[in-house]
């Protein structure tokens, strides 16, 4: 399932009497809030979406399947900080317990993640595993921005 989230307004929070374009938090005229955050733009194409595919399929494969069905879901924005929060919390735990022991071993890329199964040794490209957290704080840092401009969001398939 390719996932895309796309803002939506649920009140004219700009003091505007027309509608903003579809999935953007801002008229085509206006520079775009995200547009320093090079976000990972899905097929509806719009600069204010964001495709949560990444973090939700790293988010199962390191067994969080509840939050990643959060990614898959229509949310309003005062629900969204608490969310980010949730992102956060999650990657910064797999990083307690997978990342950080790695820096005990000499080799900084072919280090492995220790515990990531039954507590056993996985080898595994740390850039890899690294990325994989990156996505999840890519996704909170995108759920509080969209929430602290007063949108909600919706999911587009």
């Amino acid at each position: 399932m390719n996932t895309l989230m796309v803002p939506q307004q649920r009140q004219n929070n700009l003091d505007r009497k027309d509608e903003l374009p579809f999935g953007m938090t801002h008229p085509n005229d206006t520079p775009c809030p995200f547009a320093s955050d090079d976000l990972p733009v899905g097929y509806v194409n719009t600069c204010c979406s964001f495709n949560t595919e990444a973090a939700a399929k790293n988010l199962v494969s390191l067994g969080h399947k509840a939050l990643a069905e959060l990614l898959h879901m229509s949310w309003a924005a005062e629900m969204l900080p608490d969310i980010a929060q949730e992102l956060r919390d999650a990657a910064n735990a797999f990083d307690r317990r997978y990342v950080q022991p790695m820096d005990s071993y000499d080799d900084p890329i072919l280090g492995g993640i220790s515990g990531a199964v039954k507590e056993r040794f996985n080898p595994c490209m740390r850039p890899a595993f690294e990325a994989a957290l990156a996505s999840i704080r890519r996704a909170a840092d995108w759920y509080e921005k969209v929430g602290g401009l007063g949108f909600g969001v919706d999911v587009w398939y």
